[in-house]
C-alpha cells in the first residue's frame, strides 16, 4: 500500500511539473527553469506533507484492524476454554452417572440373590406333605419386576410354613415300592387321562450322561380333550382359564408328589414355534429379556452346558420357542416349587402349522 501512495504522489509531481513547464514556455530558457523549479518545489512538498499524512492514515486503519482482531483471537480464546470446562464438566457427570448406575444395578443384584437363595431355603424346608398341600393353592401374583415376585413368593411360602399345625392338612402316607411299581406299569405303556398324557420317551439318554426313562406329557382340556397350543405370536396361556390349572395341577398331584423323596426325577420343558414370520412387543409380565436353556446336540439329543438367548426390543418367530418354555417354567416353579422345570433349547419347524405353536413337558425318572 505504501508504495501505492508514492507511486500515486510521484505522478502528480510530474503531472505539476509538466504544467508548470507550460504555463512558463514562452518565456525563454529562464521561464522554463524556474518551471521546473516549481515544479519540483511542489513534487518534494507532495512528497514531505502529503505521503506521510496519507501513509499514517493507513497505518492507522492497519492497526485498527490488527486490534480488532486480536480482540476476536481473545473472545475465541476464552470460547475454546470454555468448551473445554464444559466438556470435562460432561465427562466427569457421565462417569459419575455410571457410577451410581453399576452401583445400584450391584444392590439389585445383591438383594435378587439374596431372595432368591431365601425361596431355594424354604423350598428344601418343605416337606411332601406340605408340597401336596401347596399343589391347589392360587398362583401367585405376577409382576413385572423379578424382585417384587420374589419377595410376594417369599411371603407366601413363610405363611404357609407359619400356619399353625392344627390346621394343617394331614401328611400324605409315604408310597410303597408296590405303589410306586404299579405307576411305573401305568407309565410303561402310554397313560391317558382326562387332564394329561404319558407318553414313553423312545430314547433312553436324551440329556447325555442322564441314562433312564424319559416321558413326553401333554396337558389338556379334559372338556374339549385338546391340547394347549398357544395363539399365533403369543408365548402365554391365560392363567385365569380354570381347565388349564386343572390339567397342571392334576398332573402334579397325580405323579410328580408320588416321586419326591422316592426316586430321582426331573422335569424338562421345550417349546416350538410353526414357521409363520412374527414380530412384536412382549406380553405384559412377562418380559422375558434372558433365557438360560440346555443347548441342542441335534436329533433330539442335549448336552449338560447351558447358554443364554438375549431378546433385544421386541419379540420374533425364532424367539417364540424359548419364550413359550420360559412361559411354562415360571407356571410350574409357582404350582410345584419343588421342581422347576429345566428349558430345552427350542426350535422354529419348517412349515406352518398351528400345532406347532406349544410347549411339551419331558419328564426323566430314573427307574
Amino acid at each position: 500500500m505504501e508504495y501505492i501512495v508514492i507511486g500515486a504522489m510521484l505522478v502528480c509531481g510530474l503531472f505539476l511539473l509538466q504544467t508548470a513547464r507550460w504555463l512558463f514556455s514562452d518565456h525563454g530558457a529562464l521561464s522554463g527553469a524556474a518551471a521546473a523549479i516549481l515544479g519540483v518545489v511542489m513534487l518534494s512538498l507532495t512528497v514531505v506533507y502529503v505521503a506521510p499524512a496519507l501513509l499514517d492514515t493507513e497505518k492507522a486503519k492497519l492497526a485498527e484492524q490488527i486490534a480488532k482482531l486480536t480482540k476476536e483471537g481473545g473472545v475465541l480464546k476464552a470460547d475454546k476454554v470454555k468448551l473445554e470446562a464444559d466438556i470435562k464438566r460432561h465427562a466427569t457427570e457421565q462417569e459419575n452417572a455410571a457410577s451410581r448406575l453399576a452401583d445400584l444395578e450391584r444392590k439389585r443384584l445383591a438383594e435378587l440373590e439374596g431372595l432368591s437363595s431365601g425361596v431355594e431355603e424354604l423350598r428344601g424346608r418343605m416337606t411332601t406333605s406340605q408340597v401336596g398341600m401347596m399343589v391347589d393353592r392360587p398362583y401367585l401374583p405376577e409382576t413385572t419386576d423379578k424382585a417384587d415376585r420374589l419377595r410376594a413368593e417369599v411371603r407366601a411360602l413363610t405363611d404357609f410354613r407359619m400356619r399353625p399345625t392344627a390346621a394343617a392338612a394331614p401328611p400324605l402316607q409315604p408310597e410303597t415300592p408296590r405303589e410306586l411299581t404299579v405307576l411305573k406299569d401305568k407309565m410303561s405303556a402310554r397313560l391317558s387321562t382326562p387332564n394329561y398324557d404319558v407318553e414313553v420317551y423312545p430314547d433312553k439318554e436324551m440329556i447325555r450322561g442322564r441314562t433312564g426313562r424319559y416321558y413326553v406329557v401333554d396337558l389338556k382340556n379334559a372338556t374339549s380333550g385338546i391340547r394347549y397350543f398357544f395363539a399365533g405370536g403369543k408365548y402365554t396361556l391365560g392363567l385365569g382359564n380354570p381347565e388349564f390349572r386343572a390339567s397342571l395341577n392334576t398332573f402334579i398331584g397325580d405323579i410328580l408328589t408320588k416321586f419326591e423323596g422316592k426316586v430321582r426325577y426331573d422335569l424338562f420343558v421345550r417349546g416350538n414355534a410353526d414357521e409363520k414370520p412374527y414380530q412384536g412387543p412382549f406380553e405384559a409380565g412377562y418380559e422375558f429379556r434372558t433365557i438360560k436353556y440346555v443347548r441342542s446336540l441335534g436329533n433330539d439329543k442335549y448336552g449338560v452346558e447351558t447358554s443364554e438367548r438375549n431378546v433385544g426390543g421386541y419379540v420374533r418367530n425364532e424367539d417364540l420357542p424359548d419364550m413359550r418354555a420360559a412361559f411354562m417354567q415360571r407356571v410350574i416353579a409357582e404350582a410345584y416349587p419343588l421342581k422347576a422345570p429345566t428349558i430345552l433349547q427350542g426350535a422354529v419347524t419348517t412349515k406352518t402349522d398351528d400345532k406347532d405353536r406349544n410347549a411339551e413337558l419331558l419328564l426323566y425318572v430314573d427307574w
